[in-house]
Order: C-alpha cells, then structure tokens, then sequence
C-alpha cells in the first residue's frame, strides 16, 4: 500500500467527532461488517410519482402531468428476508401511510404558504427531521443516536426499487431514520429509459426543492444541540434531480440563503449522472461545499451507466472519473475510485449500483461516515497523482490488506 501523509484539516476537523465503531465483526475477505438484520424498516418516502396499481403503488409518470411540483409524503415498512448483509429487502405494499398531498402552484413550487403549512403539519420531512427514529430500528438507533439520512436514488428505479433500496442503505450504511424521494424514474435500462429519467429526474427539481427547503427550515428551527446528525446520499441521476432542486432555491429570493448555511456532516455523491465540472458550478451543485461538512465523489469507469451518460449528453459525467479539476474544488472533497470493484460478482450487470451491492464499497463509505481519516480508511489506496485527495479501492487480489 502506498504511503499517505496526514490528510487536510477539514478532514481532521470531521475525524475528531467520530460517531462509531463498527458494531459487529469483519469480514476480512470483503471489508464487509457482518451484521444482523432488524425486523423491518420504516422508510419514509416524498414521491411526484403517478399512483398506479397495488403492485406498483406509484408509477413512472408525473402525479399531477400538468405540475411536477405536486407530491406526498408517507411511510412504508420494509423487511429483511434472510439475515445478515445478503438479506433481500422487500416492500410491504399494503403498509403504505400518506400524508396530505402537496400541491404548490405549477409556476411557483416554493410559494411561502405551501412551506409554512407544511412546517405546522409535523408530517413528511417535518417529522423526519424533529421526530425520534421509528420504533423497530433500535439497533440501528444504539448505533447511531440520531444519524438520519436523505436519500436521492436514481436511474432505473421503480418506486419500490427506491424504498427498497433505501431500507438496505439504512442498514448497511447504519442510518437510524431515512427519507427518501423518489422521482420518476421508468425503472428500465435503456437508451429510451434514459431519456425518460433525464427529462423527469430535471421536472422534478421544483419538488425535490420544496421537500429541502422544508428539510432546511425544520433543521433550522431547532436549537443546535437538538439538531440531528444528518447526512446525504445522491446516486447517478439523482444527483440531477438534487441539482435541479437547487437551482430552484437559488432562483427564490426568499429561501436562496438556505443554501449558504451547513445541514449535512457528510454529502456521498454516489455514480454522479451530472457534470464532472458540476461541483465548481454554484449554478450546479457548487453550493454543496457551504451545506456539508465534508463531500464524498465516488466513481467508476467500468460503470456501462457512465457510458451511457456521456453518450447521450455530450459530456463526461462526474461519476465516471470524478471531478474535472479536483485541485480547484474545497479540501472538502475526496474522490474514491470503484473502477476495480465496481463489477465485482453481486453488483448490476451495468456495474451501477456498487454503492449497495459491493461489500468493499459499502464499507469504505461506513468509514466516511464515521469520520476516519481519508489516509486511514480500508482497504483504500491513495493516488499517487493527487496526494490525499484522490484513493483507489483496489482489486479484489490487493483485498488481503483490509485488517
């Protein structure tokens, strides 16, 4: 392995509030915890989704066609089949709660009235935020007191792809509470797909907009030793729709300083289907160094949805290779190459979702949450062409160096 000198003191000032060890033993094949499965999960979920069928529960369309700004929030149990970090999650459909549906006018998603009820609501995002974690997680709340998650999944998602999904993020990646928003995705890997969840992941941004802000407003409210430790979790394309959010909030004179204030401990941008120079944009996602302690890129040219991105638009995505110019971003970004590891047996056939299928992957990212030194996590190396910012998870022969 190669050598790595102490990293920078944005780092070091994360490192020193570590949240936890590991809970259970490794596996030192992997670098997976071996964990054990809770009963069930509550997934607390905000969807633009048209309602569809039982099986479904919400399809690929918009809820409203004439206003994507429309959406509800709810909850859905999820539960374990089998044990351990194989378990397969699967959604109980007839679970399904939804709270009062969201409707701000089509021209304007943060109209001051919409927000201001739905902070007197306590429902949705609202309860997310100021709300113990659900009953049944108790061993991911021993672990991790109030470490809450907002996650963005992206393309090629049912919804209960998406909840299903963030059930298993909270478990492996040890969450207490999760919400999740899923957009529009068709849930199909194709050319055709693709163009379907770009267009949507884009006109859903007023939305997912009005879902932060209310995320925003909530955590502000708070005093800041009642705040929850909350985290961000964007993969491939909803990593867009996140950015397509911000930009609405940039454009509101009355939220635009939201996002000059600091939510997120960590911010993990997972397969990133945006720009590679989207983080040195604050028209893009540029304003995230400001909302989050610490920036997490993580990428993979072996990864057939980059690919596909390039392809259909035109640029490289920042989920491919990582950012274009990493020495003119904030000492907050690291950037970990999957490249090696991404394709490995158990993940996609389009190599897209290591994130939550590659226990190495899976691993280094509880590391990131917990705070280590970037030079420390395992089984990581660091790229000797940019110092302590750029780290490479080896192939699976190099693996013996994991503790």
């Amino acid at each position: 392995m190669i050598a790595c000198a102490a990293s920078n003191s944005d780092f070091q000032a994360v490192a020193a509030a570590p949240l936890a060890t590991a809970a259970g033993p490794i596996d030192t094949a992997s670098g997976a915890e071996i964990l054990r499965s809770p009963a069930a999960i509550t997934v607390r979920f905000g969807t633009n989704r048209n309602k569809a069928d039982e099986k479904m529960v919400f399809g690929p369309s918009l809820m409203d066609p004439t206003n994507g700004n429309v959406y509800v929030t709810g909850t859905i149990i999820v539960r374990p089949s089998g044990t351990g970090p194989d378990a397969t999650w699967t959604a109980d459909r007839s679970s399904v709660h939804l709270d009062p549906q969201q409707t701000p006018p089509a021209d304007n998603p943060l109209a001051a009235e919409v927000v201001q009820a739905a902070l007197g609501a306590k429902t949705g995002e609202i309860a997310f935020i100021e709300s113990a974690p659900p009953a049944e997680q108790p061993r991911a709340q021993a672990a991790t007191g109030a470490k809450k998650l907002v996650f963005i999944p992206g393309f090629n998602n049912t919804f209960i792809d998406s909840v299903e999904t963030a059930a298993k993020v909270a478990y492996r990646y040890r969450f207490a509470d999760i919400f999740c928003f899923s957009w529009p995705s068709a849930g199909e890997l194709s050319l055709t797909a693709y163009d379907h969840d770009r267009r949507y992941a884009d006109a859903s941004g007023g939305a997912i907009a009005l879902s932060m802000v209310k995320i925003f407003k909530a955590y502000l409210s708070l005093r800041a030793d009642a705040r929850p430790d909350l985290r961000i979790l964007c993969h491939s394309m909803g990593n867009r729709a996140f950015q397509a959010a911000l930009k609405f909030i940039k454009a509101d004179p009355k939220y635009e300083d939201l996002l000059g204030k600091l939510y997120f401990r960590t911010a993990l941008l997972m397969a990133a289907d945006v720009a590679y120079s989207a983080l040195e944009d604050k028209e893009l996602l540029g304003h995230l160094f400001d909302m989050a302690s610490s920036v997490a890129v993580y990428s993979s040219r072996s990864d057939f949805a980059m690919r596909l991105s390039s392809f259909a638009n035109l640029w490289e995505p920042l989920g491919y290779d990582g950012p274009a110019h990493l020495d003119r971003l904030s000492t907050k970004v690291q950037v970990v190459d999957c490249t090696h590891v991404g394709r490995l047996p158990g993940s996609d056939a389009a190599g897209h979702q290591y994130f939550q299928r590659i226990d190495v992957v899976i691993n280094d990212a509880v590391q990131v949450l917990a705070g280590t030194d970037p030079c420390q996590i395992q089984p990581r190396e660091p790229d000797p062409t940019c110092g302590t910012r750029r780290f490479v998870i080896p192939a699976p022969a190099s693996l013996d160096v994991c503790p």
